[in-house]
């Protein structure tokens, strides 16, 4: 069953709606992870709606956003940044 571009769309507003949160939380690193995250996800949307052609550099950029978003929760969900 194809995705459709939509629930990607969808992720990627409940993803800021995460980071957002976490921000009054103090959680700041977790937020800027989950910010990438969002970024990543809206552009993977597009890049769907376009049949997986996104312009330039910016699927490198969306992968960018992908490993440096899942990195930073990580790294702070194990305690490792301030």
């Amino acid at each position: 069953m194809m995705q459709s571009p939509i629930f990607n769309a969808i992720t990627a507003v409940f993803i800021t709606a995460i980071g957002a949160l976490n921000i009054t939380q103090g959680e700041y690193w977790f937020a800027v992870g989950c910010f990438a995250l969002a970024g990543s996800s809206a552009l993977f949307a597009w890049k769907r709606q376009r049949g997986g052609i996104l312009p330039g550099r910016l699927n490198g950029v969306m992968n960018a956003l992908t490993i440096l978003g899942l990195g930073l929760i990580v790294l702070d969900l194990l305690g490792a940044l301030p």
